[in-house]
């Protein structure tokens, strides 16, 4: 069995790369750019630094388009696809895609240029915004509208023509639990029917208020497939891939709540994700416990498109 994840970290969030003996992930969609960078000499400058490592791992793979992405798959390689969540304020696009940028979001948190992350629910895309999107897709960028307030992208999917790909590549149900960086049923739907993916994060604390453990995650995942198709859908776990012991973790943990969520806002609690999780073979646990599921199971054909096919299918559709 293959797996896909459409947002990965290989290393904890701010550090090096690693890629344990025990990976057990085929393609990996990755943020080669912090999302706090705000420059674009910046952004070209960590994406460069991150691709290096990529190379300097034997078992990694940096890839920007189908056909690299099968030669990868040949080789028995993790391909990994990189993206950047939040465009610098003046953003060369061209400069971007031409360094190897797959996939795009133009607002991170905050209001910026283009328009707002999902801070603000309320906020909408600007004119700026609306000509960086048109350029991403021309220049076949996928539009990632993760972490975009729900009026930025709506005001994103409403472009006429919209021709391109888009996708929401980690995150949740916002009718299921209502943490703001969570999309509304209407703006998942609208993804899927553009031929776009929905990836379901395994983060707990965006997809219930309390529980720490898989169900929050299942409940998310079958309302999406129910919403979006069982074509649609992926997993985007938002988690690293690595062996780390729960001191670490911690660690880890504190350090980026204190980067990214210092006042509070993103309700940031540890751990992030489900514990038993914790390890570079988390997609195979993931797999195996939902195989396992005897109340409304997913069917298998369903769970390896989910696991696997339909992010391929997605990255690999011209």
């Amino acid at each position: 069995m293959q797996f896909a994840d459409s947002l990965a970290f290989l290393g904890l969030p701010g550090r090096a790369i690693e890629a344990p003996g025990n990976l057990r992930l085929s393609i990996a969609h990755v943020t080669s750019v912090p999302p706090l960078v705000c420059t674009m000499d910046g952004a070209l400058q960590a994406h460069s630094t991150f691709v290096a490592e990529i190379n300097a791992q034997p078992h990694l793979q940096f890839v920007q388009n189908g056909s690299e992405l099968d030669r990868a798959l040949e080789s028995g390689k993790t391909a990994v696809i990189c993206g950047l969540q939040n465009l610098p304020p003046v953003a060369d696009l061209a400069e971007l895609r031409k360094a190897g940028i797959s996939f795009a979001g133009i607002a991170y948190q905050g209001i910026n240029n283009y328009g707002s992350g999902w801070l603000n629910a309320g906020v909408g895309l600007t004119v700026r915004g609306r000509g960086a999107i048109e350029e991403l897709l021309a220049l076949g960028i996928v539009l990632d509208l993760s972490h975009a307030g729900h009026q930025t992208a709506r005001d994103a999917l409403s472009l006429n023509p919209f021709c391109g790909k888009v996708a929401a590549t980690h995150g949740g149900c916002y009718s299921k639990y209502h943490h703001m960086r969570n999309l509304p049923d209407d703006v998942l739907i609208r993804i899927a029917s553009l031929g776009g993916i929905v990836g379901i994060a395994t983060r707990t604390f965006t997809l219930d208020e309390l529980a720490p453990g898989i169900l929050p995650f299942l409940r998310h995942l079958r309302h999406a497939i129910n919403i979006c198709g069982e074509d649609a859908v992926c997993i985007g776990s938002d988690a690293a891939y690595v062996n780390i012991s729960g001191e670490a973790w911690y660690s880890a943990h504190l350090e980026l709540a204190a980067k990214l969520d210092p006042l509070g806002t993103l309700g940031m609690r540890y751990p992030e994700h489900p514990k038993f999780l914790n390890g570079a073979d988390r997609m195979e646990i993931l797999w195996s416990m939902l195989k396992e599921i005897r109340v409304s199971p997913i069917p298998v054909r369903v769970m390896e498109k989910i696991f696997w096919k339909n992010f391929l299918n997605f990255f690999e559709r011209e």
